[in-house]
């Protein structure tokens, strides 16, 4: 479902959005600045409303964000020199933490995805979103210690959030900092 909300004096554009997977109301500023709120299937669309104005000034505030940081549709050349950075960037990171994370990985991709910052697939090759070049530091090098993480351990239990916390005890802020930044 379309709709609109009329806000701090702006209008935002925003799309309701129903799924199966889905445990709570989540708000999304996508990289082209749409906004997607996704809720359980049980909730009522007036509940995704509620979280929008309630939110409505991290959301105003995201989207000016996004239009001074992140080029939406990079031409051909931008895409190239992104990924390159990209992937400097993530080899140097990996480099950095090769004593405390000293797992074999394969292949090291950067991609333009949708909807993750990194993934690490089963035959240990390591894919990350071009985007990374944009985000902090420090977030960028959480992304990049997670997806290194997911080599020992290939799921989200206590084993793995531990070799996460060796490095940064902080990850669950630094998490919820990593969703401002969604795309």
């Amino acid at each position: 479902m379309e709709g609109k909300l009329q806000t701090h004096n702006q209008e935002i554009s925003y799309t309701l959005k129903k799924s199966v997977r889905a445990k709570r109301v989540r708000i999304t500023v996508k990289h082209n600045l749409a906004v997607v709120v996704t809720m359980p299937r049980w909730a009522s669309l007036s509940k995704g409303e509620e979280a929008i104005h309630a939110h409505s000034k991290w959301i105003l505030a995201t989207v000016e964000k996004f239009k001074k940081t992140i080029t939406l549709l990079p031409d051909h050349e931008r895409w190239q020199e992104y990924k390159e950075q990209a992937l400097l960037l993530v080899k140097n990171i990996i480099t950095q933490y090769q004593s405390i994370y000293p797992y074999q990985h394969n292949q090291i991709s950067i991609k333009n995805t949708a909807a993750r910052w990194g993934s690490c697939s089963t035959k240990k090759n390591l894919n990350f979103n071009y985007r990374i070049i944009f985000l902090p530091r420090e977030l960028a090098e959480y992304v990049v210690v997670h997806e290194l993480c997911h080599l020992k351990e290939m799921n989200h239990s206590n084993k793995f959030w531990q070799l996460v916390a060796h490095t940064f005890p902080g990850h669950r802020k630094l998490r919820k900092q990593l969703h401002e930044y969604t795309y």
